[in-house]
């Protein structure tokens, strides 16, 4: 059995939009430019799709380095939450994971590791967040690529944490030795 680290994010993301104090939908007052990057990264058809990758990609970069992630010594299999369709994956997060591969040789491409298998409601629109219902439609592809291997598992918005620990799990039940999930952001 392996080690699952908490998860951590590199920025908090705010909806656009909330309630007031009646009920009644408004615009967040909270959502910056950042949140707005969050939803051009998920869209790949979206104006500020490219330069999203490229600003989340640094700063991922940066924020992983200041944690000497991943060591000189040892490689980190980069792993992708999957979307909520089935054989799907962010195009962003797929960038984002070749783009960290590409800089450091210590990275290794296991980002389609993780395939949904069974395709799920998208969670912001409305989709159960139940854990089981990631663990039940997930399935783990290649487990002896990541058997005794550290493993960044990367999500773009992490809201509950379901998909991450259901994730975590099914990679620890594989064999990994350690996984570190990692979100570009958190809901909050």
């Amino acid at each position: 059995m392996g080690f699952i680290q908490p998860i951590n994010h590199l920025i908090d993301y705010h909806t656009y939009w909330t309630q007031d104090e009646y009920g009644n939908r408004i615009l967040n007052p909270n959502f910056t430019r950042e949140c707005g990057q969050i939803l051009d990264l998920k869209k790949e058809t979206e104006k500020g799709h490219a330069k999203a990758v490229v600003d989340f990609a640094q700063r991922l970069e940066v924020m992983l380095k200041a944690h000497n992630i991943p060591p000189l010594d040892l490689q980190v299999h980069i792993v992708l939450v999957p979307s909520s369709s089935r054989g799907q994956w962010s195009p962003g997060l797929l960038k984002i994971g070749d783009y960290l591969c590409r800089r450091n040789r210590n990275f290794v491409d296991s980002m389609t590791t993780l395939e949904r298998v069974q395709a799920i409601q998208k969670l912001a629109k409305g989709g159960a967040r139940n854990i089981d219902v990631h663990r039940q439609s997930i399935a783990v592809r290649n487990q002896a690529r990541i058997a005794k291997k550290t493993v960044l598992l990367l999500d773009d918005v992490a809201t509950t944490g379901n998909s991450f620990n259901a994730c975590s799990q099914l990679l620890d039940t594989s064999g990994t030795a350690l996984v570190m999930p990692l979100a570009i952001a958190r809901t909050v």
